[in-house]
């Protein structure tokens, strides 16, 4: 059967940033590989997308070839071998990839604009609808999403999300799944976790989240600090609080099941509303305005706001309460 793909790695559908910047709009490297018989002949059935630079390798039977978007086209195109009666085809849509709604920094989005396939795919796989609210249903056609136990299964193609199996709750890896995110998709220097603390000291041995000693100076700078990082393209892991009570020792609030990690891949001009990711499905909800795929109910992304009387980062508002799922984080730990 025939592929496309990469070095071996196969794609059957990504996006493609149509916007024109110096070198004309996104383009990508693609291949054709396995196919037999007569040489191929690369097409599409959409002029959003202009084929190029097309070399064919008989020996290895693989045909190399350019995948360029039309400026400020949006669309959909069908990439096929016309030469042969293989059903194969790779599907590329075609748009302008958006920061978030009164995103400044927006490092989804970046993944959108990058001509890297692996990251392409990626941002794809993110927004998916199916790796979001997967509609599969079982026999008596009840959503299988429903069912906290199917959650592994039916969204196990979703890049963001961790280990959510409820019969073992020791695996669940929140924070080590976000680490192998931030290092597999931002790279090694484009990722960083949460180095400071939120607040002062705790007495006692638990803690529910209202008594929690917030210091806001250390949280103010902490907050600026990620839109510089964001700003550079780095994401920033933060530790996080959602329900009472939480463990202390030593004076601070311990990982345990009421506390979580999320990444903070985004930010507004001024530091007072962040884009998070959330390895937890539903733990944050969010309407992302992507721009190629549309508004997008993304059950692994939300947003935090800036709370200037207190001091602390929060859950927003308008993520807050969707699902009965989703939390109200404070961010205890940052850079």
């Amino acid at each position: 059967m025939e592929l496309f793909g990469l070095h071996g790695k196969q794609y059957r559908e990504l996006p493609l940033h149509s916007w024109i910047n110096l070198n004309g709009p996104n383009k990508i490297e693609m291949e054709l590989f396995n196919w037999r018989g007569a040489e191929p002949v690369i097409e599409t059935d959409s002029d959003v997308v202009r084929i190029s630079n097309i070399s064919h390798n008989k020996q290895k039977h693989v045909t190399r070839f350019t995948i360029q978007a039309r400026g400020m086209a949006t669309g959909v195109a069908r990439i096929i071998n016309s030469a042969s009666n293989d059903p194969t085809f790779l599907t590329i849509t075609v748009g302008i990839v958006l920061n978030h709604t009164g995103m400044k920094y927006d490092l989804i989005a970046e993944l959108g604009r990058s001509t890297d396939l692996f990251r392409l795919d990626v941002y794809r796989r993110i927004l998916a609808k199916q790796n979001n609210q997967n509609s599969e249903t079982d026999s008596k056609g009840d959503q299988l999403i429903n069912d906290w136990h199917n959650w592994d299964r039916v969204l196990k193609d979703q890049p963001l999300k961790q280990i959510t199996d409820p019969d073992h709750p020791k695996r669940w890896n929140c924070g080590a799944s976000l680490n192998q995110f931030g290092h597999d998709y931002f790279g090694d220097h484009h990722f960083m976790t949460e180095q400071n603390y939120y607040y002062t000291p705790i007495k006692g041995a638990t803690i529910n989240k209202q008594a929690i000693p917030l210091d806001k100076e250390v949280a103010d700078r902490g907050r600026q600090r990620i839109k510089e990082k964001l700003a550079k393209g780095t994401a920033v892991r933060v530790f996080v609080g959602h329900n009472d009570p939480m463990a202390v020792a030593g004076g601070r609030i311990k990982a345990n099941g009421n506390t979580h990690y999320l990444t903070i891949v985004g930010c507004n001009e001024d530091a007072t509303l962040f884009l998070v990711t959330d390895p937890w499905p539903y733990g944050n909800i969010v309407d992302y305005h992507s721009g190629l795929y549309g508004t997008v109910e993304c059950d692994f992304m939300g947003q935090l706001s800036w709370d200037d009387r207190w001091g602390f980062l929060h859950t927003d508002d308008k993520t807050r309460g969707r699902h009965t799922g989703t939390h109200n984080y404070w961010v205890l730990m940052g850079p």
